[in-house]
C-alpha cells in the first residue's frame, strides 16, 4: 500500500495528496465513506461520504417531521429558550419542541444560536 491516493479521478495533482489509511485487512476501497473517513479526498471517496451524510439527514429529518405538530407557526420564548439549548442536538431539540430538525437548525442559524450537530 502506498502512502498516495491511488484513485483514478484523473485530477490534477491527486496522486500527489495524502490517500487513505489502510483497514484492519490492510485494503484500502475507494469511492466509499471509510476511505474518506481514513484520510481520502478523491472525487469518489468525497461523493461517497457527502452522499452518506445527506442520507442520515434525510432519515433524521424525516423522523422529526413526522413527529412535527408546529409546522410554520411562530416560534415562541419559550420554544426559542429550549432551541438555545447547547446540550440539545438539532434532533432532540426539534423532538421536544414538536419541529422538524430543520426547522431548529433554521431558527438557531437566524438567531446567531450555537449549532450543534447530530
Amino acid at each position: 500500500m502506498t502512502d498516495h491516493c491511488e484513485c483514478t479521478c484523473g485530477k490534477p495533482g491527486c496522486a500527489s495528496r495524502p490517500g487513505p489509511r489502510p483497514n484492519r485487512a490492510g485494503l484500502t476501497v475507494h469511492g466509499t465513506p471509510d476511505a474518506y473517513a481514513r484520510g481520502c479526498r478523491c472525487e469518489a471517496c468525497t461523493a461517497a461520504a457527502i452522499a452518506k451524510k445527506d442520507a442520515r439527514f434525510q432519515r433524521r429529518n424525516a423522523a422529526t417531521r413526522d413527529q412535527a405538530t408546529s409546522h410554520g407557526g411562530r416560534w415562541t420564548s419559550a420554544e426559542l429558550e429550549i432551541a438555545a439549548r447547547e446540550d440539545l442536538t438539532d434532533y432532540e431539540a426539534g423532538l421536544l419542541l414538536g419541529r422538524t430538525m430543520q426547522a431548529v437548525k433554521r431558527a438557531r442559524q437566524r438567531r446567531g444560536i450555537g449549532r450543534v450537530t447530530g
